[in-house]
């Protein structure tokens, strides 16, 4: 691989662990916020509109969706 790949790749790299702990910091929130509500991930299923499967596979950072994220951020008030 040339040189300028490389720097695209490691580039890449960092960026995708960059997003990859937002969503862990926002899935630690979304947590706390069931916890305090004393919600199960039907309950988050049930205002969100999306399956306890896909919000199962969100949680476990299995899915990263931007427009979940902002509706499950609405749901709870959690500021994005």
């Amino acid at each position: 691989m040339s040189r300028f790949l490389n720097k695209i790749y490691h580039k890449l790299q960092i960026v995708t662990l960059e997003v990859s702990n937002i969503y862990k910091l926002f899935i630690a929130e979304v947590k706390k916020q069931l916890s305090i509500r004393g919600w199960k991930y039907a309950d988050l299923s049930k205002a969100t509109g999306y399956t306890v499967g896909t919000i199962e596979a969100f949680m476990c950072g299995a899915r990263e969706s931007e427009r979940m994220a902002n509706c499950i951020a609405q749901v709870l008030g959690i500021e994005r």
